[in-house]
């Protein structure tokens, strides 16, 4: 498995947070002037060298068992992608913003 961060010129400790986990293979891709999300996808997808891709945020708190359960249907050549289902759990006004527009997102 090869784990890569891709930081969209976060202001933040994202990039010292993950690099403190190079050692362990994870590979930091630290874009220095914020440009978008789908741009630092699309550079990180040519960075990655895997089969199967898996996106997400630093938020993003998945079920212990997510990246076993979701792999497996891609030994089904009749698949070539998928998504999970977006709950959030939120502690302010943000988000509870965040849960409404999701919501409204997957009707």
């Amino acid at each position: 498995m090869e784990i890569l961060v891709a930081s969209d010129g976060s202001s933040d400790d994202t990039v010292a947070l993950a690099r403190r986990f190079e050692n362990r293979g994870v590979r930091v891709l630290d874009y220095q002037v914020n440009r978008g999300k789908a741009s630092v996808h699309n550079d990180a997808v040519r960075e990655a060298m895997g089969d199967i891709l898996l996106f997400t945020d630093a938020e993003t708190i998945f079920d212990r068992d997510f990246i076993r359960n979701g792999i497996r249907w891609f030994r089904d050549e009749r698949y070539g992608g998928g998504s999970g289902d977006l709950t959030f759990a939120f502690r302010d006004e943000i988000g509870k913003s965040e849960n409404i527009y999701w919501k409204m997102e997957k009707v």
